[in-house]
Formats: structure tokens, C-alpha cells, sequence
């Protein structure tokens, strides 16, 4: 089931303000939720699936769909593509010691103290 299907299904041929009232949602934030500009939290992708008549795994997995492809990676503060966050991930992996080098680094560290005057 897609996003679009489970909000069809929700809706069930209502306008959003009378979903909306009978949700107990602002009028507002119900459109946004039926226009994909905002994805739902938990507790209404919950209610959406008793509303529709659906599995909650079912409605879970159609609005994480959808929340991935409308909301933008970010981090740092600026929108990273997908391509670009799995090479950060990627790099800080490879770049980040296993315990053993680590281990070897703060040897290397000490023994380099000796031969320095504090």
C-alpha cells in the first residue's frame, strides 16, 4: 500500500475538514498530511490505520516510504543527497580506529612523551 492509497482510504471520499474534525486534528495540519508537505507522527499514522480499515505495519510502512522520500538528508545544517551521507558514513568507518590500533596509537603517544620536556 502506498501513502496516497492509505490517505485515500482515510478520507474515504470526506473533505479533509470533516477527517480532520473527527480526528480531533487542525484543519491545516490534516491537508498537509493528505498533500504529502508533512509527514504523521506515530500516533496518527496509528489512527490512520484503524481509520482505513489497515494492518498498522501496514500503514507504518507507508508513511516511513513516504517520509523518505519527502523529507531531504540532513546534517551539519544543510541538505546532504543520499549519495553524499553514505559517503560520510562510509569515510568515518574506514577512518575510525578498531580498539587494538587505538590502542597502539596511545603507545605510540607515550613513548613519544619521553623524549619530550613539559
Amino acid at each position: 500500500m502506498t501513502y496516497e492509497e492509505l490517505i485515500a482510504k482515510v478520507l474515504n471520499g470526506r473533505s479533509v475538514n470533516s477527517v480532520a474534525k473527527e480526528m480531533n486534528i487542525p484543519q491545516k495540519t490534516m491537508d498537509r498530511y493528505v498533500k504529502a508537505e508533512s509527514i504523521p507522527t506515530v500516533s496518527v499514522a496509528l489512527a490512520f490505520a484503524e481509520r482505513a480499515g489497515v494492518s498498522i505495519e501496514e500503514a507504518m510502512r507507508a508513511v516511513a516510504e513516504r517520509e523518505s522520500q519527502v523529507r531531504p538528508r540532513r546534517a551539519f545544517g544543510f541538505e546532504l543527497s543520499p549519495v553524499a551521507a553514505a559517503l560520510l558514513v562510509s569515510v568515518n568507518f574506514f577512518l575510525t580506529p578498531t580498539p587494538s590500533e587505538a590502542a597502539s596509537f596511545q603507545a605510540v603517544k607515550e613513548a613519544s612523551n619521553l623524549y619530550y620536556v613539559k
